[in-house]
């Protein structure tokens, strides 16, 4: 009898299991691998809470083949090399020279071993400002005395540079402030310089027209009348600058893809200069044409710097990549 009402039991329920719709049973089942597999991502995560509690100081160091991009910031440096366009502008400022260490500046970074790297270095800046001011249209006056037709002169400031420094660095220290030392070479350059244009142009027509003395200073040259400037450097000359750089400074790693630091620049560097002139342009009184022409202001030079690029004031950000912190 036992034996019969077990079987009556069984085939029910086989009946009952088979009887449900094949979605049912999908359903259930995708339900129970859902359950299984959430439980495998919490166990992953607890393991890696774990595992980060367990960080030794060494783990947050970069390790060989690691690579960063770093921002550096010289927020001591005048911000007037970028920011001031005025004529008795001067480029010197606390923090050191704006040739050698821009106010930011981007490298890049590559771990050959856990403490040697490599490290590209580039700063660069590229302003214009450019003046326009109305004067008289000469051709529509000349066409009609009630002309009030303006036409527009421009002078356009220009302000470029770039350093680039490809340097080695050694780390110090197994905790997570390292020391870093370090050097390499520097190149460096600097410009200043105005262009002007007019929107009346001379001719045999119109020999003498009228435009805005941007510079209050015609220029002048016996037998031409309206002269007038294309050109003109600022200061100095287009300037190179070609050395050395050390450097030492502090690392501190807030996590392994992350640090804060610090550092120090000392540069020996030969600098030189190009020829400095202006261009011209004026009428010819004896041909009756426009002519161009330059004046040489200054020859060539060449000298030597040595010193404190920006003293205790390149900070830096760096983010590291390529890290293997799950071993």
């Amino acid at each position: 009898m036992k034996t019969n009402t077990l079987c009556a039991v069984l085939l029910t329920s086989s009946l009952l299991f088979c009887g449900l719709p094949l979605s049912a049973q999908n359903e259930a089942e995708n339900q129970a691998t859902s359950t299984e597999q959430s439980g495998d991502r919490m166990s992953k995560k607890d393991m890696r809470r774990a595992q980060r509690a367990n960080w030794k100081p060494e783990d947050f160091l970069p390790k060989a083949g690691s690579w960063a991009l770093s921002i550096n910031a010289n927020p001591l440096l005048n911000p007037g090399y970028i920011f001031d366009f005025d004529d008795d502008y001067d480029a010197s400022g606390i923090g050191g020279s704006a040739y050698l260490s821009p106010v930011l500046s981007i490298a890049g970074k590559y771990m050959i071993t856990d403490n040697l790297g490599i490290r590209l270095n580039v700063g660069w800046l590229y302003n214009l400002k450019s003046e326009g001011k109305y004067t008289r249209d000469d051709m529509a006056y000349m066409a009609d005395r009630q002309s009030t037709a303006k036409v527009v002169d421009r002078e356009n400031f220009h302000n470029a540079g770039a350093s680039f420094n490809v340097a080695a660095e050694y780390r110090i220290g197994k905790r997570r402030v390292q020391g870093v030392v370090g050097g390499g070479l520097i190149y460096a350059f600097n410009y200043f310089g105005f262009n002007y244009s007019y929107g009346n142009a001379i001719t045999p027509d119109n020999p003498s027209p009228s435009f805005t003395n941007f510079y209050y200073d015609t220029p002048h040259r016996d037998g031409f009348g309206s002269t007038r400037y294309l050109r003109r450097f600022y200061g100095a000359a287009p300037t190179h600058y070609l050395g050395l750089m050390g450097f030492v400074g502090v690392e501190w790693f807030i996590s392994p893809w992350f640090s804060l630091g610090a550092e120090v620049n000392v540069a020996a560097v030969y600098n030189w200069t190009q020829k400095l002139y202006d261009e011209f342009e004026g009428f010819n009184q004896e041909t009756q044409q426009r002519e161009t022409w330059r004046e040489d202001i200054a020859p060539s030079s060449h000298g030597f710097t040595f010193g404190t690029g920006n003293f205790g004031a390149n900070f830096n950000l760096t983010f590291y990549f390529n890290r293997n912190t799950d071993k």
